[in-house]
């Protein structure tokens, strides 16, 4: 939900991680898949639900337009 309540802005890893407080290695594992643990093709970038940005030398994650609507009509939006 961190996502949303900054979208449209993106965010890194470590800022989300913080935010949430997940372990940094599980928050890229979710995002883009990572080993045998987190399985790529159900990563929340291959689903569509996160974006990738990047900027100059920095890889920044936002919740993508489908991720917001799929969270708004599932009535699960917090205030923001």
């Amino acid at each position: 939900m961190y996502l949303y309540k900054i979208y449209p802005n993106p965010s890194y890893p470590a800022d989300i991680a913080r935010n949430i407080g997940i372990d940094p290695t599980n928050i890229l594992g979710g995002l883009r898949g990572m080993g045998s643990r987190f399985d790529k093709s159900n990563s929340l970038i291959e689903r569509g639900i996160v974006e990738k940005v990047e900027l100059e030398d920095t890889t920044y994650y936002r919740l993508s337009e489908r991720g917001k609507s799929l969270i708004e009509s599932l009535n699960m939006a917090p205030s923001r």
